[in-house]
């Protein structure tokens, strides 16, 4: 990128920096099974295999979350009602407390 006319290299090492995410040990990905079970426990109300969801399934207070993040993080592919497995793993490390790798997130969205 070209910021102030100087040329600058911009990788997940610097975005994590910079916003002070500290979250390289953060989860990036796991097994799609505790994807499934972990959303089943905060209160996801459709069992499936496929890899989106969507907020409808969700009690209102989770469905306000999910809106927030999926309008704020996502790189809209397709309609602002459902959302991907990554997101569902970001949700779901909100939730319980986990750490999500956000920075990865942006730089690889």
């Amino acid at each position: 990128a070209l910021i102030d006319r100087k040329k600058v290299i911009i990788t997940e090492d610097t975005i994590r920096q910079n916003l002070r995410l500290d979250d390289a040990d953060g989860i990036d990905c796991v097994p799609n099974e505790e994807i499934f079970d972990e959303l089943a426990r905060i209160g996801y109300e459709k069992l499936s295999t496929k890899l989106t969801f969507y907020k409808a399934f969700f009690s209102d207070q989770w469905k306000f979350l999910i809106h927030m993040i999926v309008h704020c993080l996502s790189a809209k592919r397709t309609a602002w009602n459902k959302f991907s497995s990554t997101m569902a793993l970001a949700i779901i490390c909100l939730a319980t407390g986990r750490k999500f790798n956000f920075s990865k997130y942006i730089f690889t969205a």
